[in-house]
């Protein structure tokens, strides 16, 4: 590694100056870590019992489920609007653009 270090008047390194493709090095290899560890604290948690894994079918059809209930599914051309939808578009001052879960 080709570190530079910035140092205070008694000699202590305060800082380091890094190339940029070391940095990012540095980031990407600290992100996996992390990613890791939060594998192994989902997999310990599930095995302690203290949560349960979902299988994929049942969370696609509960995100469906969710979006088929939500303000958005009567507003928006992807998520199957009725021909009346749009009628009172655009909205008044007084409406509320939160999704129902």
């Amino acid at each position: 590694m080709q570190a530079r270090y910035i140092v205070d008047e008694n000699g202590k390194r305060t800082g380091a100056i890094l190339p940029v493709e070391e940095y990012e090095r540095l980031i990407e290899a600290l992100e996996d870590l992390e990613d890791a560890r939060a594998s192994d604290e989902a997999r310990a948690a599930v095995a302690r019992g203290d949560d349960e894994l979902i299988p994929y079918e049942q969370t696609r059809e509960d995100i469906a489920s969710r979006r088929a209930t939500s303000r958005w599914a009567t507003v928006s051309p992807y998520l199957g609007e009725s021909a009346n939808a749009w009628r009172s578009f655009p909205p008044g001052p007084t409406t509320r653009w939160t999704a129902r879960y």
